[in-house]
């Protein structure tokens, strides 16, 4: 898996403190991924800033939603996961915010949430399942 890492988020401190643990978290992992989080701030930029590499056929290896972004709702993170289907979507849920009853293969971590919680997740998702469709967390 070698496609990119988008985050979409326009609070720029939550955006530095995730992408710092995500990028720590593939290096400590041995991941061939990319050694880069693409930060959007808007859903606008994140639809123009996924085009290409879906056009060119390099999806990206994960897209993570950040719901307390306007325009970033449920809707947004399940169509991303209808079109780039082999992509890992995750949603950024405040606590307050209920997950989508209808996620599929969309994962949820608390905007709360631990590093280890992140980490954790991150394992699953680029280690343990090679694409959303396969992963045994989708049946749980």
């Amino acid at each position: 898996m070698t496609g990119g890492i988008f985050l979409i988020s326009a609070n720029p401190d939550h955006a530095a403190r995730w992408s710092r643990w995500i990028l720590d978290w593939i290096e400590r992992s041995g991941s061939d991924l990319e050694n880069v989080v693409y930060l959007c701030d808007s859903p606008a930029l994140a639809r123009e800033s996924l085009a290409l590499p879906v056009r060119e056929g390099d999806p990206p290896a994960m897209v993570l939603v950040d719901r307390s972004t306007a325009g970033c709702d449920a809707d947004l993170a399940r169509l991303i996961s209808d079109c780039i289907p082999e992509t890992w979507v995750i949603e950024i849920l405040a606590d307050q915010d209920a997950p989508s009853t209808e996620n599929g293969s969309i994962m949820v971590v608390r905007e709360s949430a631990k590093r280890e919680e992140w980490e954790s997740v991150l394992h699953h998702c680029l280690h343990e399942s090679p694409a959303p469709q396969w992963s045994k967390a989708m049946g749980d």
